[in-house]
């Protein structure tokens, strides 16, 4: 995997990242490659911090098809019949 990152950097498809996975309670890779920007040269750490914006749908979308695996709610459902526990937004 470091090798491929390192790859994909070098050639130019991705500018950096940054990779972390847990597997059974474990972490099986924490790797980085790249820079930080392209006006900032220096090396992405582990622990390097990115602006991210619009993350928490894939995080929402996650958790909805985890629900649905774990038979909590149905995929079909509407969220208007979950209107206790839904926020309006003015």
């Amino acid at each position: 995997m470091n090798q491929g990152l390192s790859l994909s950097v070098t050639m130019g498809i991705i500018l950096s990242v940054e990779v972390c996975a847990y597997k059974n309670g474990e972490v099986i890779i924490d790797t980085a490659a790249g820079v930080l920007g392209r006006y900032d040269p220096r090396p992405v750490q582990p622990d390097s911090l990115f602006p991210v914006f619009s993350v928490t749908k894939g995080i929402t979308a996650g958790m909805l098809h985890w629900l649905v695996d774990k038979g909590i709610t149905i995929g079909s459902e509407h969220v208007f019949f979950k209107a206790s526990s839904t926020i309006a937004h003015p």
